[in-house]
């Protein structure tokens, strides 16, 4: 299997880009019979079909998808099929031509816009010119429409500008996380109307570039915590940079995600050693969730076995139960400080225990509190990513909260409207 892929990355690799292969790799393209290479690129091709136009609407990749069963079609010409998906592709470009013309036009004689609904016109016609670039319609609708252009670019180029001031004016983690969540989607935007815009590239670079380097610091510091055992401020400082990463396309995740498991199970296996097994089973469950490995797989049958054959104090762990919960909640975890609240009542004898881990309820509903009004403040702003985010977290706690549901409806069909989605 290994070696058929090999081959067909070869032979695809020399067909489709230009590329020599010379040597044994030539010899062996040689080898592979014209029916199969056809194959090869007609697979290929309808695998791309799926997954850029179909999943991805990447308009732009139309003329390469096409290409696959134009050269299945040279390297054999009686091919049962490619025929049918060259007429197939050009039946999607034609359709998604016209949609986005019937859209701006539209949206072009609309009497009243929004800015939504400027932007969606504005990246319908933009759609449309990344499949025929001289059309007769498309070329009035572009000169129609170039003001607005120009106004959705700018307006959009002076918010990434503003947040690149803010990025460089603060060190603050939690500040840093939430201008990364609202430049990436502008940044997008702009990429999805002005492709190459200098100006938003630099500002989106110096905004990456300056949360990378605070994160990094977070990055060694929890390093330096792991080696010292201080598993705790180990976890805090990489869930910092993990969160103040999440929302930049910088975001390095696989550093991050081993630092993680390994924070999680040495914490788990300290944990186990002091006999606090409901905290070291919390732990162990959390770096299974990152990594399943054979050490965390053993550390959890242990814990499982003692669980079974030894009754546990669960009365005696209440106080870490709690500080662990408040840490949660102190993280912005709620669902998951919600969720431990719940397991860990029935688990108590005594009633002041209970009663204690209980009252946390209120300090979780009262961080929902923040998060919904959090929510709106980033509607209000036109922050759709970072609202959507807020009321999701809400809604998952409570369903019902005041107008959660409605906030986070209407957020996703302002990101939708400007997506430009039908």
């Amino acid at each position: 299997m290994k070696s058929t892929t090999r081959l067909s990355f070869l032979f695809l690799s020399a067909l489709l880009l230009g590329a020599c292969a010379t040597g044994p790799d030539l010899f062996i393209a040689k080898q592979i019979p014209v029916a199969d290479k056809a194959d090869m690129l007609f697979r290929n091709g309808k695998i791309q079909y799926e997954e850029q136009l179909v999943k991805n609407d990447d308009l732009t990749a139309i003329p390469r998808v096409r290409k696959y069963f134009e050269n299945t079609l040279e390297i054999d010409p009686i091919h049962p099929e490619a025929e049918a998906w060259i007429v197939k592709v050009d039946r999607f470009s034609n359709k998604s031509f016209d949609d986005n013309i019937a859209k701006a036009k539209r949206l072009r004689d609309k009497g009243k816009r929004s800015s939504a609904e400027d932007y969606a016109m504005v990246l319908a016609v933009k759609k449309a010119g990344d499949i025929k670039t001289f059309d007769k319609d498309l070329l009035f609708l572009r000169k129609d429409t170039s003001s607005v252009r120009k106004e959705q670019i700018q307006t959009r180029l002076d918010k990434l500008t503003a947040l690149q001031t803010d990025a460089l004016a603060t060190t603050n983690t939690r500040t840093l996380a939430r201008i990364g969540s609202r430049s990436l989607p502008i940044y997008e935007q702009l990429e999805a109307i002005d492709p190459g815009n200098g100006d938003a590239k630099k500002a989106m670079t110096a905004i990456n570039t300056h949360i990378t380097s605070l994160a990094q610091t977070d990055i060694d510091a929890a390093k330096k915590y792991l080696e010292g055992r201080h598993y705790g401020d180990a976890e805090g400082a990489i869930l910092r940079a993990e969160k103040a990463l999440a929302g930049t396309a910088a975001a390095s995740s696989e550093e991050i995600t081993t630092l993680k498991y390994q924070i999680y199970y040495r914490w788990a296996s300290a944990l186990y050693l002091l006999n606090k097994w409901n905290l070291s089973n919390d732990k162990v469950n959390r770096a299974l969730a990152i990594k399943r490995t054979n050490e965390a797989v053993a550390l959890k049958a242990k814990l499982n076995k003692g669980t079974a054959e030894t009754p546990r104090d669960y009365d005696s762990e209440a106080a870490d139960i709690i500080a662990d919960i408040d840490a949660m909640i102190a993280r912005g975890q709620l669902s998951q400080a919600l969720s431990r609240i719940e397991t860990s009542v029935p688990l108590m004898k005594k009633k002041e225990n209970q009663d204690a881990i209980s009252s946390r309820k209120a300090a979780v509903m009262e961080a929902v509190k923040k998060t919904y009004n959090e929510g709106i403040a980033s509607y209000n702003e036109e922050d759709y990513e970072m609202a959507r985010d807020r009321f999701t977290q809400v809604v998952r706690i409570q369903g019902d909260y005041e107008q959660a549901q409605a906030y986070l409806d209407r957020t996703n069909g302002k990101l939708k409207a400007l997506s430009g989605s039908n």
